[in-house]
Parts: C-alpha cells; structure tokens; sequence
C-alpha cells in the first residue's frame, strides 16, 4: 500500500500524527502555501490545530503566517513564541528565523547562539547569517577563515549570496 493511501486511512482512525504528515505532503514549501489562497482558512485551522500539539513544522509554519500576517493579523510577538516552541525541539528553520528576529531586535549574541545551533544542523541560510556574523565581527570576535568557511559550507547547497560572498572576498 502506498505511504499516501496509508496515512488516508490513519486519519480516518484519528491518527493525527499521519494526517499531519499527509497534508504536510501537499504544502512541500511555505511559499506554496501562501499561493493556494483559496483554501488557506482551513489550511490555518489545520495548521493551528497541529502547532498545538507540538509539531515543530506546524509551528514554524504558523509563526511565518503571523511573522509575515499571511491569513492572520501580522503578530511578531506570537510568531516569536511560536518560532521559539518549534526551535526548542531543534527545527533548525525556526531556530534561523527566531535569530533573525533577534538580530534585527539588537539581540546579536542570542542571534548567533541561534544560528550557530542552526548552522550544526547543515541548514544553509543559518551558515551564511553565521558567516556575515563572523566576517562583521557582530555578536562574534571578527574571523574571516571562519566565515569562509561557513560561506563555503552554505554555498556547498547552492546559497547564492554565500557563493557571492565567496567571490568578493
């Protein structure tokens, strides 16, 4: 039986971990999301309904709805909760939004800690806030070895502002 036939008939039995997985299946990226605004009411119950019971995914997922007031007022703060409860279970995406967030808020150190943890992970777009840090000296001493370095790792999935970064150093 096919995963996707599978996780149907999960849901049926009120198994909600599959049904998250299988509506997760159809939305592969947050901007696919936002394009299908006919059904994005229910989209929003249905992520709701999931970042209340933990789901990291959901949670950064509903944190951008409310970071960017996709379908919802835009509410930094609770994009900031919800952002913090995905990164706490170590969802690197959250955990970048969540130091960028900072970041731009003046909290450099945290910011850093954030996408250093991010980073770890291999999540590109963390490795390169984390370089730009290390090449600026913000909220870090100034390393230009560890910010090519970090540059390198982030280009290495085709970052295109670290390959840039790359090229100009």
């Amino acid at each position: 039986m096919p995963k996707r036939s599978w996780r149907i008939k999960a849901c049926g039995k009120g198994w909600y971990n599959a049904g998250y997985h299988l509506k997760r299946s159809r939305f592969r990226r947050f901007r696919d999301f936002c394009e299908n605004k006919k059904a994005m009411v229910y989209e929003l119950r249905f992520l709701q309904f999931n970042a209340g019971r933990g789901y990291a995914h959901a949670q950064f997922n509903l944190g951008m709805c409310y970071m960017y007031g996709i379908g919802v007022g835009k509410d930094e703060a609770e994009a900031v909760r919800l952002f913090q409860l995905a990164a706490d279970q170590g969802y690197a995406p959250a955990q970048y939004n969540l130091g960028l967030l900072y970041f731009q808020n003046g909290m450099d150190a945290e910011a850093v800690r954030l996408y250093q943890l991010a980073a770890n992970q291999g999540y590109a777009d963390a490795q390169y806030g984390l370089g730009w840090c290390y090449a600026n000296g913000t909220g870090v001493r100034k390393d230009e070895a560890e910010a090519v370095r970090l540059y390198r790792l982030a280009a290495e999935q085709d970052h295109e502002i670290a390959k840039d970064c790359l090229i100009n150093l």
